[in-house]
């Protein structure tokens, strides 16, 4: 593209402070997958497949959905229930809780899901590098808060947790291979406003050449919600 990188990559220092278990082979992984790697980012928004894809009770709720200041990184904030519909669960042993966690992106090639205390406090970051046109290598790792434990090696439940998150990353992978583009995208009225808003923010990360003279403003559509991004 020829030019300097627009931003550094993060440093995320709570990770460094001895509070979490470091990454080691039980925690990271990395997967080629067809998809792009913008299909792996949108997932900050898509609140809608998340019951019928990862089998949650509950469709979470997207509180907030912006670029932040900064103008290259994308936070995503979203309220959900764990253990929804059930009495125990062995994440939610004494019932349903309710949880606000957050995603955030920069660019479309890197992302950090933040889980809150409350259920667990946990880091998982994702990294979706482009093979070719049709496949990247997904690389993935996640950590937990020690708690009261003073050893490098995690306990049953962080570790049963993180494999758990591990195998529903997996579960999206069908999809992102089954998709097909359509211009305008189908968007259902509920998911447009969120994914057409992410859609043009990530534009500005491509080549010129790849860009469209016109990006539409999705939230204006008189169509339902359907938008040309």
């Amino acid at each position: 593209m020829n030019r300097d990188p627009l931003w550094d990559v993060p440093v995320i220092d709570e990770l460094d402070n001895g509070n979490y278990y470091p990454f080691g082979p039980h925690s990271r992984t990395s997967w080629t997958i067809k998809a792009h790697p913008q299909m792996v980012m949108e997932n900050g928004v898509d609140a809608f497949h998340i019951p019928y894809i990862h089998g949650a009770g509950e469709v979470p709720r997207i509180v907030s959905a912006g670029p932040t200041s900064a103008g290259h990184i994308w936070e995503s904030v979203v309220s959900t229930s764990y253990g929804a519909g059930k009495k125990k669960t062995w994440l939610t042993p004494t019932g349903q809780i309710e949880l606000t966690l957050s995603f955030l992106l920069w660019g479309v090639g890197l992302g950090l899901a933040n889980w809150p205390s409350e259920l667990f406090a946990a880091r998982m970051i994702t990294n979706p590098t482009p093979i070719d046109d049709t496949h990247s290598e997904l690389f993935w790792c996640m950590t937990t808060d020690k708690g009261d434990d003073t050893g490098d090696q995690p306990n049953e439940f962080s570790a049963k947790f993180v494999e758990h998150q591990r195998k529903t990353v997996t579960q999206d992978f069908f999809t992102w291979a089954n998709m097909e583009v359509l211009h305008p995208p189908n968007f259902a009225p509920e998911e447009g406003k969120h994914y057409a808003a992410l859609r043009r923010w990530a534009w500005q990360f491509y080549p010129d050449l790849q860009k469209p003279q016109r990006i539409p403003d999705a939230s204006r559509d008189t169509r339902g919600g359907n938008g040309e991004v």
